[in-house]
């Protein structure tokens, strides 16, 4: 960072134009350069990431209680657009996603379907595994 490098240069100054430290002045300020400040700095880190992530947390499970969630949101994307996102790009675009509708009616002509199968076998209320 500037901060460190601004350091190093008023250091390096004051040991080339005026008077040079001694090995004790220069094993005291790397104790406290790299041992001290890296302590300090890694504590306040630890609690500032530790409260910050905890507040996070609790705010995501109040969030996620909250939801509203939709059946479209299934990860389907039609047309390059999400399939729960359809409806809202056709209203703000004024554009029809055609690939959505069509997906759209395929589903539901395969539920219909599955439904008939269903009231065929006498609305046996199967898992679907057997064969009719």
């Amino acid at each position: 960072s500037m901060l460190h490098f601004a350091i190093f240069l008023i250091v390096i100054v004051w040991n080339v134009f005026f008077t040079p430290w001694s090995t004790r002045a220069w094993f005291l300020w790397w104790k406290y350069y790299t041992l001290w400040l890296g302590l300090f700095v890694g504590a306040i880190t630890t609690v500032w990431f530790t409260w910050g992530g905890t507040r996070d947390l609790i705010r995501l499970f109040r969030s996620l209680k909250t939801l509203k969630r939709s059946v479209l949101d299934d990860g389907r994307v039609v047309g390059h657009v999400s399939a729960d996102d359809v409806a809202l790009v056709e209203s703000v675009e004024n554009v029809r996603v055609s690939g959505a509708h069509e997906a759209e009616q395929k589903l539901k002509d395969a539920l219909a379907a599955e439904e008939k199968r269903r009231e065929r076998r006498g609305g046996s209320g199967g898992t679907g595994d057997s064969k009719p």
